[in-house]
């Protein structure tokens, strides 16, 4: 039998992600943090007791999942008292393996591009820390990002209905993630009004006049393919567009209109969007939060990111180093200061529980007085870094993503890396080396960087596991066991 590259990345995430939850399971046998929560709701389910535990905040579809997937196992092995910790734990493998299935699916489709390159770039997106260490508790993250990138999956292959239900789904997980079915669908709709966009664009800058030599100018001087690359042109015929058009908008994408409506009435009839104790959920303007996405982003794949935007600047012959690029950059270092002076949330929780990774890195460097403002030009160097390296994907894409991603982060007053999650690996998924057409003249310089990010990403979850096995500690006038995590 002959196996691939892709094929052999998928053994590998089954494999390391099976014995990870197996290693947790043998050291920790009890449920921890938030699986104090969601271990004993998933066994009342398993029992089909449906009554709810206020303390929860997300929608029950982290037990209905479980309950569809452990039960049947009962039956078929006789198998009794199935929904205990460790196996509540494994089903994180079924999430993990359907993440890295569906990751390998949209690289396809979105890059272009097969062997190594999907390989090295699923095992890095599927491995990066925060997705690794959450699919190692009984948690909702798992699951949550499993069914947004089905969704988005379907969405791709015009499986509109599949889509819709997979997003269904997904927001049962976690509320938050109607956004991103939001996103699945306007990426629908601009797909749709492709054609119809182009058109409206050389309608505006029609071709007039052909010189001697047969080639075409336009009124303004400027060719429509030239004026068809620029941002405003793009999103102002796009809204041009579907402004003429939006009753067959919203008949030929009726799915994902029904789910928005039907999260709109959960809403009005829940009176907000958590569910249970909503006291410690409150909203807010932490604008803050999407520089702190775009420095995780970056540090996580800078390799990777830093090889991007190296090879989009040669392709278009462009020098980075202009008067111009220094004062947008400039510009943008004084907003991001101006952000953390006026958009800065200090969360209770955040410096009352040095268990999490993100008490010591937000006491010591992103929350630090001096450092705070120090990383300023770093944050301004993450964001033009994400709107470059977008550019393939075009304006409305590139809109929408930063749009949602804001709207994904921003309310949240805690600085919690799990939020994170989905919005890195959308972006990570939609990284392309270059554009398009790039020329890959040695396969090797394609996924070094990649090589790279992946043992940088192995390294950190190696030192992340090793200090919640093998460091616990004890808060003083207690004796239960902590332990560090992200």
């Amino acid at each position: 039998m002959r196996f691939n590259a892709v094929t052999v990345a998928l053994l590998c995430v089954a494999i390391i992600t099976f014995c990870s939850v197996a290693f947790v399971n043998s050291v920790v046998t009890v449920p921890y943090m938030d699986e104090i929560f969601h271990i004993p709701q998933a066994q009342r389910y398993c029992q089909l007791d449906f009554t709810w535990d206020d303390k929860i905040t997300t929608l029950p579809g982290l037990y209905l999942v479980t309950l569809a997937t452990l039960e049947p196992l009962s039956y078929f092995l006789d198998m009794k008292g199935v929904c205990t910790t460790a196996s509540l734990r494994y089903v994180n493998c079924v999430f993990a393996l359907g993440t890295a299935v569906c990751a390998q699916s949209i690289l396809r489709l979105v890059n272009r591009r097969e062997g190594a390159f999907v390989a090295f770039t699923m095992l890095a997106v599927v491995l990066f820390p925060l997705n690794y260490f959450s699919g190692l508790l009984y948690y909702t993250d798992a699951g949550s990002t499993c069914f947004v990138l089905l969704c988005y999956l379907l969405s791709l292959r015009r499986q509109h209905i599949a889509s819709a239900a997979a997003g269904v789904i997904a927001i049962l997980f976690r509320q938050s993630n109607v956004l991103w079915v939001a996103f699945t669908a306007a990426n629908c709709v601009n797909a749709y009004l492709s054609t119809r966009v182009k058109l409206d664009i050389a309608r505006r800058y029609p071709l007039t006049r052909r010189t001697r030599s047969g080639a075409s100018s336009a009124v303004n001087g400027t060719h429509p393919a030239t004026m068809a690359k620029h941002s405003t042109v793009q999103l102002t015929s796009f809204v041009r567009v579907l402004l003429r058009h939006p009753v067959e908008i919203i008949r030929v994408f009726y799915m994902y209109v029904a789910v928005g409506v039907g999260f709109l009435a959960f809403v009005v009839g829940n009176g907000g969007i958590v569910v249970g104790d909503k006291s410690n959920h409150a909203a807010s303007l932490h604008v803050s939060q999407l520089l702190y996405y775009v420095l995780f982003t970056g540090a996580l794949c800078a390799p990777t990111l830093l090889q991007a935007v190296v090879n989009h600047a040669m392709a278009e012959k462009a020098p980075l180093l202009t008067v111009r690029n220094l004062l947008v950059f400039g510009a943008l270092t004084m907003g991001c200061a101006a952000v953390l002076y006026h958009f800065n949330v200090e969360h209770e929780f955040l410096l009352a529980d040095n268990r999490h990774f993100t008490f010591y890195i937000w006491k010591r460097i992103i929350g630090h007085e001096t450092w705070r403002y120090v990383l300023t030009p770093v944050y301004a160097l993450g964001i033009l870094s994400v709107w470059i390296t977008l550019r393939p994907q075009g304006a409305v894409f590139r809109t929408v993503f930063l749009a949602v991603v804001a709207a994904v982060v921003i309310p949240q007053r805690l600085l919690e890396f799990r939020y994170f999650i989905v919005p890195y690996i959308m972006f990570r998924l939609h990284l392309q080396p270059g554009p398009a057409d790039m020329r890959v003249t040695d396969p090797f310089r394609l996924v070094a960087p990649i090589l790279l990010e992946l043992a940088i990403c192995s390294a950190i979850n190696v030192l992340s596991l090793y200090a919640f096995l093998f460091l616990p500690f004890s808060w003083g006038g207690s004796d239960d066991v902590q332990r560090f995590m992200w």
